[in-house]
């Protein structure tokens, strides 16, 4: 008894050391690859397969007893092995296993079959009779072959069974060892069958120790996968080792199909893109181009030894450079870039046709050489229609300018009436009293009435003007103190209030346009105060640097950074009919006007396109009978804005 436990231990370590380091290889599968595990896993199968049979065995004793080498006992470690690669990977590993098992076995069966050819029967007598016998084909190659073919099958069932357990919950461990003994209990039957083995029995004790071996190395393989942690594939189908090779075999035929589809879907799409995409090399020649590329082109751009890149340009007439390009992309000038882009560009396609264009450039490698994918989009049209809107802007903001004159027209004329009576009376008092003491005085009251006459002209002209936009660095204060002076030219019946913060508040922007826009809101607080009341009517415009807890700057949209005092607001209020929400609603929308014949709808919804062009907005606080107040905000220009009050204070 003693020496039958001493032999189960000694089988037991042996075995155990086989397994751990199968899992010691497959836990470092990501170092050393998953190839050592095959290969340890094919040799150890294939070399128990070969101790199986008799004529093999009798080298290593053959005896029934223990020791990893009687009977195949390392099957076990392999086995249980390869149940631990199912378990982890699913029934792709397995067949990579059975695939290699077969190519191994096919290998050694051709091996053997070049051994035994080498040996004559001459030679065969001069042998000892137990290499004769491993010589020989009938005895050795034969069952060799049909004990492979029978386990091979086996290798493909038993994971079948396996998986069904595993559905049923049944535990890793204790499934493992049910796959193990059916597995022993099949290898003792095809040895009986195609080995010649039919004689070798063990009792129930050397069973019993085969029993607690394949417990140990079960606990072995079920405490791996545990530590592991291994993402058990209990959803995995049953009868997946068979189903994974139908969808392995036509994965092939639909990968070709696939890569044909989508080789042609990809050439539909470069053929068919409304952008022209060229490949150029690293000379900026052409090497291929798709059908928009050479529609568009001139049939010389295509030639082999044109060189594209000197007829793309930019608006001042310097051609691009090329081999510049492809060292900031590759990174030999610098930081290498994934693409560069280039906009407003033109191309030239004869002595008198340019197109402009924007395009992108991307490094490419195509035989390990460099070359430029360059994608042009051909904005000819677009910017042709963006020149037309802005002619039918200026035409738009020109109108409504002459408008804004024809308002104030009354008043300008009331004050030129009032200027000129002062110049008259001032010459009938130079003729009546020819003194010398008094013509000083009467000559500077015609200076004075002459030179307020010329500001205001040249206000009027100003304003009305027909200009371009023109973004400069400007004040303001100026801009709202000019709007102030123009609309309180003949104002009657109505108190205005203006007041503006005595420090400069520098903005960048049309000074004409900012200047219209106050105007359109003073305008409009006019035409809103109630007519024929003995209340006072009131209009104010107040100027200053915005604060954290003035209202409109808590409504500010929700994309507006950076703190209060970096804008500056103007506040137009008026104590008016006010404006119903309907109305709020729609006062921004170009043609909506209240004023039926006598307005064009234009007004507002200009000053709200000015204002959002200078980056600013406005927010509007109004309810009928109580007046209206609107608010507008623009980013100040800090850094100028403190170097004009340094040259204040010197």
């Amino acid at each position: 008894m003693v020496t039958l436990i001493n032999s189960v231990l000694s089988t037991l370590v042996e075995l155990a050391t086989l397994l751990s380091i199968l899992l010691m290889l497959h836990w470092m599968r990501r170092t050393v690859s998953i190839v050592p595990t095959y290969m340890l896993l094919c040799m150890f199968f294939i070399f128990g397969i070969c101790l199986s049979i008799p004529t093999i065995g009798q080298l290593f004793g053959g005896s029934v007893g223990f020791g990893s080498l009687d009977y195949g006992l390392i099957l076990i470690p392999s086995m249980v092995m390869y149940f631990v690669l199912y378990e982890s990977h699913g029934s792709i590993e397995a067949q990579k296993v059975i695939l290699t098992i077969f190519m191994g076995s096919v290998g050694l069966f051709f091996m053997a079959e070049l051994l035994i050819g080498q040996y004559s029967p001459v030679k065969f007598q001069e042998m000892p009779s137990l290499v004769v016998s491993l010589l020989k084909r009938n005895l050795v190659l034969q069952p060799f072959v049909y004990m492979m073919v029978s386990h091979l099958i086996l290798l493909f069932l038993l994971p079948v069974f396996y998986q069904f357990l595993r559905k049923i919950r049944v535990p890793i461990g204790v499934d493992i060892f049910v796959q193990i003994i059916l597995f022993t209990a099949c290898n003792q039957g095809f040895c009986a069958v195609f080995a010649n083995a039919r004689g070798r029995h063990p009792n129930w004790k050397i069973m019993l120790g085969w029993i607690v071996i394949v417990v140990v190395l079960c606990t072995i393989a079920h405490i791996y996968l545990y530590v592991k942690e291994n993402d058990y594939f209990e959803k995995r189908k049953t009868f997946g080792m068979f189903s994974t090779m139908l969808v392995h075999f036509q994965s092939v035929s639909n990968m070709r199909q696939s890569v044909d589809e989508w080789a042609e879907r990809y050439q539909v799409v470069f053929d068919n893109a409304p952008n022209m995409i060229i490949l150029l090399d690293e000379r900026g020649t052409i090497v291929n181009a798709n059908n928009s590329a050479c529609t568009m082109l001139p049939a010389k751009y295509l030639l082999p030894d044109f060189d594209l890149t000197k007829v793309i340009m930019d608006e001042k007439g310097t051609p691009l450079n090329w081999h510049e390009t492809l060292n900031r992309l590759t990174g030999k000038s610098g930081l290498a870039k994934k693409h560069i882009s280039f906009t407003q560009m033109l191309i030239k396609l004869s002595d008198d046709s340019m197109r402009n264009i924007d395009f992108n450039v991307s490094l490419v490698k195509v035989n390990e050489q460099d070359m430029g994918l360059m994608i042009i989009n051909d904005t000819t049209e677009r910017r042709r229609e963006e020149k037309e809107k802005r002619k039918l802007q200026e035409r738009m903001e020109h109108a409504q300018r002459l408008e804004s004159v024809g308002v104030l027209a009354g008043g300008v004329a009331h004050d030129f009436n009032n200027l000129l009576h002062s110049m008259q009376a001032s010459m009938e008092l130079l003729e009546a009293h020819p003194n010398p003491s008094d013509q000083a005085d009467l000559i500077g009251n015609i200076h004075n009435a002459i030179a307020r006459a010329s500001d205001l002209v040249m206000k009027l002209l100003g304003f009305a003007r027909k200009g371009k936009y023109e973004e400069t660095l400007l004040n303001i204060t100026d801009v709202a103190k000019n709007a102030a002076d123009l609309f309180t030219v003949g104002l009657k019946d109505v108190t205005f209030r203006y007041v503006a913060e005595p420090a400069p508040l520098m903005v960048r922007g049309d000074e004409t346009q900012l200047q219209q826009v106050l105007l359109n809101l003073l305008i409009n607080a006019k035409d809103a105060l109630k007519p024929g009341e003995k209340a006072e009517r009131k209009i104010s415009m107040v100027l200053a640097r915005a604060e954290d807890d003035m209202r409109a700057w808590k409504e500010r949209p929700s994309n507006v950074t950076g703190a209060a005092n970096a804008y500056a607001v103007i506040k137009v209020k008026d104590n008016g009919i006010g404006m119903t929400e309907e109305v709020k609603n729609r006062m921004f929308e170009p043609f909506f006007s209240t004023k039926g014949m006598n307005g064009t709808g234009l007004g507002l919804s200009m000053a709200y396109g000015c204002i959002t062009h200078h980056h600013g907005w406005l927010e509007v606080f109004t309810a009928p009978d109580e007046g209206c107040e609107i608010f507008i905000f623009l980013p100040l220009q800090s850094g100028e804005s403190e170097k004009m009050k340094t040259r204040l204070k010197r």
